[in-house]
């Protein structure tokens, strides 16, 4: 249970709290994120029962797992018998990725034919009114999940106490995951290698053991990591995974994840490379499943795909009308940290502040745009465009930051002088913090006046202030 040591404090002390006045709660995320894992450490706290529902193929299946085996074939009665004797038996229910449940048994009688899932779902919202006991439910089916819960007239609307979102682990913590199962595997990884894999996996647990499940020979560099992912991406674990998430969807949407994949993150990029589909329908179904969150920034819409590994593997795959990405470019465009950093300041949308490792504080305006800029000049990890000027970045993810990243700042801060950009303030954004030299020469920088040093808490800052997940 490494997930439930490692950054998963604030989803345990909730539940927790929730379990103790018999709440109904729902956790919601991503494929690998730890869901499961925290419904099994609950169950295993409190002697309860935990159903994996991806199992239950038929109403019968339901009451085996109770001991109450039998010929029942009605549905309805399988969900009333359930209930009746688990609540019974047991203080705590855990129902994992129920709405597969819903979904099954929609297809049997009564339920098949007068609503099919929505029936299920009034008939569960019926069950639980009367249920006094502590359950808590799971889905990665957020489609599903928005088909029966998802507005105010829904059935199952209301039905939930708490909802938690349990999102990838920060960066800080994926290193430590990866810390504990290459200690517990004998596997000898350099600090780059292993920030490279909590990059690449973008924090995803599932996805950080696949990793390295997959890693070979005696030392670990970060080819040896990309080379992993690559191989996994093609013909491995995540290939056959991301697959069977493509059969899932229709034409339409698949597309559309392929052409934001590609960097067309804007909704005329979309559409206009998207003729002969409904690129709404598309676009909100994406959104309903959870594959995409939508930005809107000065009036525009922007797109990105939540899953960052599944970003990367579709942008490598190719696509009739659309050029694949090298693997590079793939990997800085969604799963670079670079790229996490781009995507936190692209969602702010109201004035913050955030202070620096030695105090200073900067104002974050309205962003109005965001982006990477490699041409003749040279490369900028990232220029803010706010609504009271520009904020130009340099962004290191490694141990503590070098003093010569300051100079290289001073080249970005020139560079975007010379594009026109109104420059007011200069980030060097380094996660884990700074060597003292680095922290000096700010200080005597002829652009001192405007450098701002951030780490990871200051990143923190920025996500709580807007409600994205910590990097």
């Amino acid at each position: 249970m490494v997930e439930i040591i490692i950054d998963r404090e604030r989803e345990i002390n909730m539940i927790e709290s929730g379990i103790r006045v018999g709440l109904k709660i729902l956790l919601k995320g991503l494929r690998g994120v730890g869901k499961t894992t925290l419904l099994k450490y609950f169950v295993e706290k409190y002697n309860g029962l935990y159903v994996n529902c991806q199992k239950i193929l038929r109403p019968e299946h339901l009451l085996e797992i109770i001991g109450n085996e039998g010929n029942y074939v009605d549905a309805y009665e399988a969900l009333e018998k359930f209930f009746e004797i688990a609540c019974n038996k047991y203080y705590l229910i855990a129902l994992d990725e129920f709405t597969d449940l819903l979904v099954r048994l929609g297809n049997f009688k009564p339920y098949r034919g007068t609503g099919g899932t929505s029936a299920v779902a009034s008939h569960l919202r019926a069950i639980l009114e009367e249920v006094k006991k502590p359950i808590i439910f799971s889905t990665t089916s957020i489609k599903t999940l928005y088909d029966v819960a998802g507005e105010y007239s829904k059935p199952l609307a209301r039905s939930f106490d708490m909802i938690i979102h349990v999102h990838p682990l920060s960066m800080e913590d994926a290193l430590k995951l990866i810390d504990k199962l290459c200690s517990e595997k004998g596997i000898k990884c350099t600090y780059d290698a292993k920030l490279r894999i909590a990059e690449m996996s973008g924090g995803n647990p599932a996805y950080i053991k696949a990793i390295i499940n997959g890693l070979r020979g005696e030392k670990i560099d970060i080819n040896s990591v990309n080379e992993t992912v690559n191989a996994l991406l093609r013909e491995g674990y995540f290939n056959l995974l991301f697959q069977g998430i493509e059969r899932e969807i229709s034409i339409s949407e698949l597309e559309v994840l392929y052409i934001i994949s590609r960097g067309y993150t804007r909704y005329s990029e979309i559409e206009k490379r998207g003729r002969g589909i409904n690129i709404n329908q598309a676009l909100s179904l994406l959104i309903q499943r959870g594959f995409i969150t939508k930005i809107k920034i000065n009036r525009e819409s922007h797109y990105v795909i939540n899953d960052k590994t599944m970003a990367l593997w579709l942008a490598t795959e190719p696509y009739p009308g659309l050029e694949a990405l090298s693997f590079e470019t793939a990997r800085i465009m969604h799963a670079a940290f670079e790229s996490l950093v781009r995507e936190l300041f692209m969602q702010i949308q109201k004035t913050i502040e955030v202070k620096d490792i030695t105090g200073k504080k900067l104002l974050i305006y309205p962003v109005k745009k965001v982006y990477r800029y490699k041409g003749k000049l040279g490369e900028i990890d990232a220029i803010i465009v706010t609504k009271q000027g520009t904020i130009v970045c340099e962004i290191y993810f490694g141990e503590k930051c070098p003093p010569e990243k300051i100079q290289q700042l001073e080249r970005n801060v020139a560079i975007a002088e010379k594009m026109g950009e109104n420059i007011y303030a200069a980030a060097l954004i380094s996660y884990f913090g700074f060597q003292n030299e680095t922290i000096e020469r700010a200080k005597q920088s002829p652009a001192m006046q405007i450098i701002y040093l951030l780490d990871k808490n200051s990143l923190w800052q920025i996500s709580k202030a807007i409600g994205y997940r910590l990097l």
